[in-house]
């Protein structure tokens, strides 16, 4: 089950033209098991990051101060399972910002407090680290508090039809490197979720083949355009590829266990093309 982040019990949200303010709401009973972080200085380095763990609820609070834009909060948690974690940042004083990165450097979840963007989605790989840096954007302190959902496998959201396990993408994910993990639920099936702005913005999303058999893929378009698709395994062999322009939207191949594959899911012109790939 996933839960979404505006059933948080306490929810701080952005006011327009004013400062993010607090409001109270109803707890929830499950929120009563929410593990709550604060941090502990000195935790300026990923070295020094506050090590955390997901408590069995999914739920996880940080709080604490970045007294100035120099001041940078680290903390650090291992991803147990392949997910999806939603994300909310809320602050009093001055905006927060928070990154977070994987134990190999690469960028998967970044805020946007100027653009008034402070929630969203980042996924997590089983037996990566991930580590979540804070910092006041300005010379003044900042309050926050971060809220986090492990949604156990997917986001969700989305038109009729597909399947129950649904993964919506998550940028940066325009090379094989950044590509969204995702697993097959126990009928074998997902649904990719999300929207190429171009030809030139390409979505990767990732996953490991349970078994060996057919991969059969039907691509539906959500704004009229249809989107292209094609799938290589780790040793860059395409498996399967979709033509819209011939208006071929099915395909099929072959999966070998144990092998990684790639989705590639990409526009065939200046348009955007929304995308729902089952």
């Amino acid at each position: 089950m996933a839960w979404s982040a505006r059933n948080l019990g306490t929810r701080r949200t952005q006011e327009v033209g004013t400062r993010c303010r607090p409001r109270m709401e109803v707890l929830e009973d499950r929120l009563l098991l929410a593990a709550n972080i604060g941090e502990v200085e000195p935790n300026n380095t990923k070295a020094q990051a506050n090590v955390f763990a997901f408590p069995e609820d999914g739920i996880v609070q940080l709080n604490g101060t970045s007294v100035n834009k120099d001041d940078k909060d680290f903390f650090a948690f291992t991803a147990t399972t392949t997910g999806t974690i939603q994300v909310q940042v809320a602050y009093e004083g001055a905006a927060a910002k928070l990154k977070v990165e994987d134990n190999f450097g690469v960028k998967v979840f970044e805020n946007e407090p100027n653009n008034g963007i402070n929630n969203g989605t980042m996924n997590v790989v089983a037996g990566r680290t991930y580590y979540l840096r804070l910092r006041s954007k300005q010379a003044t302190a900042s309050a926050y508090v971060v809220d986090l959902v492990f949604g156990g496998g997917g986001g969700g959201g989305g038109g009729g039809g597909g399947f129950g396990n649904r993964i919506t993408e998550s940028e940066n994910n325009n090379r094989k490197a950044l590509a969204n993990p995702f697993n097959l639920d126990g009928s074998g099936s997902a649904t990719l979720i999300g929207t190429s702005q171009n030809r030139d913005d390409k979505d990767f999303f990732v996953f490991t083949a349970p078994r060996s058999g057919t991969l059969n893929v039907t691509v539906r378009a959500t704004n009229c355009r249809f989107a292209q698709v094609q799938v290589e395994d780790q040793f860059s062999a395409t498996v399967l590829e979709t033509d819209p322009s011939d208006g071929i939207n099915t395909a099929q191949g072959p999966l070998v266990a144990g092998r990684t594959y790639y989705v590639r899911v990409r526009s065939e012109n200046l348009l955007p093309a929304a995308y729902e790939v089952d």
